[in-house]
């Protein structure tokens, strides 16, 4: 912070078809803000988890229902790499994005355990009616998400929401050691340990 900056958060927007990305200045008039996060490799990690499950737009057209039916937009190369499912063009509804940031607010929450079962339950009832490409989707989404979990598992299940400190010192006495984790829903957020001498 000795360059004066602030922690970083994620914005979710407020237009139509809502883009996710990290910030450092908070304006509520433009987004919902998660965060802030102080350490940056995890924020960018839930950033890389919700790009690769959910496939958000990035880029900045206006988009509206309106201007997608009269065909106003081309598609980037995020579309051809497979990173967007196409919203400009009409390739991915209204509705089935709403639905993917609406999963993705859960994750930024910390609510990946309901997330997991309500994904495990939507893929058995796609298999249910048959329409098998779609629950493989889920599944891929299911499995990314378990394995983002995995890495930030609390290894008691009873832990719900807690604000976790610690304080050590060395054998000198000289410096302490503060740590802190933030958990939700038996998941660390974040976790950090600052040295006082």
């Amino acid at each position: 912070l000795k360059d004066g900056k602030t922690y970083p958060s994620i914005c979710i927007t407020k237009e139509p078809y809502p883009r996710i990305f990290n910030t450092r200045t908070i304006n509520k008039k433009y987004g919902i803000f998660y965060g802030p996060y102080s350490k940056i490799s995890g924020m960018y990690n839930i950033l890389e988890i919700i790009k690769r499950a959910f496939k958000p737009r990035s880029c900045r057209l206006p988009l509206t229902p309106e201007s997608i039916k009269e065909g106003k937009f081309k598609p980037c190369l995020e579309y051809h790499i497979g990173n967007c499912l196409g919203p400009c063009i009409g390739r991915q509804s209204y509705e089935d994005y709403q639905e993917n940031i609406l999963q993705a607010r859960e994750v930024l929450k910390g609510n990946t355990r309901d997330m997991l079962k309500h994904l495990a339950e939507k893929m058995m009832k796609k298999a249910e009616e048959l329409k098998f490409e779609e629950a493989e989707i889920l599944k891929q989404r299911h499995i990314m998400l378990e394995n983002f979990v995995a890495k930030s598992e609390v290894v008691s299940y009873t832990i719900k929401d807690v604000d976790v400190f610690t304080i050590e010192d060395d054998d000198l006495e000289k410096n302490a050691f503060i740590n802190y984790m933030h958990v939700r829903n038996g998941s660390i957020n974040q976790s950090f340990t600052y040295e006082y001498k």
